[in-house]
């Protein structure tokens, strides 16, 4: 075999490093480039996934803002029927007290008379007394008074703490009088609430009244009207008596 001269080896040495470090120096310029290529990658996708991840919350959002605006609008429907039941409701009890204030099913007060009948307060009677009904309050008189004082603007009207009503019955048992059902002797207090003028002057001038107001002077009737600032008269307890009414199937 053919021996390399020395100055043939160190010129194959040379080339071999001329050609190592150019190797080398590829190597580093393409290793840089893989790397930058993969990172913008890597950053492409990850902008990516936070675009759609925004998208998906506002999506989101927006269902959440329509569900809260629907569950406004329920409940202010709620309160407007909440307000409008609460309307009707004090609507219908203000009925109620009405009905049941012209029933006279609840106790009154107010500005009125107070007028108090009593049989004589003779000691004796005379011998020649033709009549002895003249000296004692009969059911006519209290009928006779009570309508006066409707006729003249009272809104209630009691006896003995009896309520007078449309269904009251006032009759004479003996030497009692029977009202409500109720046997009651005298004197007899009537409370009536209305203008007191008005009704005062009712009990003391009306011509059906006279009769009263005569015994008063003849025969000593007590009679006693009496104007109050304040009158209070009881609730009707007495039956309900319907005769005809039923209730419809």
């Amino acid at each position: 075999m053919r021996q390399l001269l020395p100055q043939h080896r160190a010129i194959l040495s040379l080339f071999a490093l001329l050609f190592g470090g150019l190797f080398v120096g590829m190597l580093m310029s393409v290793r840089p480039q893989v790397a930058l290529s993969s990172s913008s990658s890597s950053r492409n996708s990850s902008a990516s996934l936070s675009v759609d991840r925004i998208g998906t919350l506002r999506e989101h959002q927006q269902e959440l803002n329509a569900e809260l605006s629907r569950l406004r609008d329920e409940q202010a429907e709620l309160q407007q029927q909440s307000t409008s039941s609460q309307s009707n409701f004090e609507e219908i009890r203000t009925q109620i007290d009405q009905q049941q204030q012209m029933a006279a099913l609840v106790a009154m007060r107010g500005p009125g008379v107070v007028v108090t009948l009593n049989d004589s307060n003779a000691n004796s009677l005379p011998d020649e007394v033709a009549d002895v009904n003249r000296y004692i309050i009969h059911q006519q008189q209290l009928v006779t008074l009570v309508g006066v004082l409707w006729s003249n603007g009272a809104e209630a009207i009691s006896i003995n703490d009896q309520r007078i009503t449309d269904q009251t019955s006032i009759y004479c048992v003996g030497s009692t009088i029977l009202i409500n059902q109720e046997l009651m002797a005298p004197p007899f207090t009537i409370r009536a609430i209305g203008d007191p003028n008005t009704l005062a002057n009712a009990a003391s001038n009306s011509p059906l009244l006279s009769d009263l107001w005569n015994r008063q002077r003849e025969f000593g009737i007590g009679v006693d009207v009496k104007q109050k600032a304040q009158v209070q008269v009881p609730a009707y307890t007495g039956p309900l008596a319907n005769r005809h009414l039923e209730v419809a199937p």
